[in-house]
């Protein structure tokens, strides 16, 4: 029995359910877009600026162990959206009480870019492509549940004889847009 309840106590630690609060924003993201308005037929580069606060660290994309959530960047099914490519930066590995190895992760400010191709058959105007960003945050001692944050890119569909402008060019600067495995 005694070893039953130190398993379970071990369990609820490892998952923050004593050191923090589940509800705890430890995540903050902004999403940035390459253009102003666009012309349906082109691509979109998005970027997530994703900062993670304190001591907190979120897994990669491709964490290190199968228990660990990866960081994902998604458009959820029923969008007539999708990424052709996909970016994500250069994880760090580090050693932590929880794992006998090393695990993947991002800290910090982190940036995530995306390229979503617009449509040809796109209705002029306003239209919302849903983003999802899914994460698992950790520190080096235990980890919060996974969350999901869902938010909006609010894009302008204009006409072809409509001029449009580049915007955020220092932000898609620091990215390299070449594809990357979406897992």
């Amino acid at each position: 029995m005694l070893i039953l309840l130190i398993n379970v106590f071990s369990v609820w630690n490892f998952l923050g359910g004593l050191q923090c609060d589940p509800d705890e924003d430890v995540v903050k993201i902004q999403i940035f877009k390459s253009y102003d308005q666009i012309h349906s037929g082109m691509d979109l580069k998005i970027a997530l600026r994703v900062e993670i606060l304190g001591t907190w660290h979120i897994n990669s994309n491709v964490p290190a162990e199968d228990f660990l959530v990866a960081t994902n960047v998604d458009i959820p099914y029923e969008s007539s959206f999708s990424f052709s490519e996909f970016k994500y930066p250069e994880a760090l590995s580090l050693f932590l009480e929880f794992s006998e190895r090393p695990v993947s992760v991002f800290e910090g400010e982190i940036f995530i870019g995306g390229v979503i191709p617009i449509p040809e058959d796109i209705a002029l105007g306003k239209n919302t492509i849903p983003l999802q960003f899914t994460y698992q945050a950790c520190n080096d001692q235990s980890c919060l549940p996974p969350k999901t944050i869902e938010k909006e890119i609010i894009i302008t569909v204009v006409d072809k004889e409509t001029s449009i402008q580049e915007i955020n060019t220092k932000i898609f600067a620091k990215l390299a847009m070449e594809a990357s495995p979406k897992l």
